[in-house]
């Protein structure tokens, strides 16, 4: 299709501490999903949200600090971005 074009994601702040915003460059024409997995390859957080949207905010308070990677599946897109929670 000639007309698609890629998602581009961007995630702030980072490092990041009790929230993290995810930013789509438009808006989702359909459910965007967003994981957070630790280091160890478990999902510490695991959600659908709305279409029609282009920022994003996740709790993250209650994560331990650390490294993770934020999957962002939207339009049948995945990307794949490394974050860092502070104290």
């Amino acid at each position: 299709d000639p007309q698609h074009t890629q998602h581009y994601f961007s995630a702030a702040p980072n490092p990041f501490k009790d929230e993290l915003d995810v930013l789509l460059d438009r808006v989702a024409d359909t459910p965007v999903r967003l994981q957070l997995v630790n280091l160890q390859g478990q999902f510490v957080l695991d959600q659908e949200m709305e279409a029609g949207q282009s920022a994003y905010s996740l709790s993250t308070a209650q994560l331990p600090r650390g490294f993770y990677l934020l999957r962002v599946e939207a339009d049948g897109e995945t990307q794949v971005l490394k974050v860092v929670k502070s104290e």
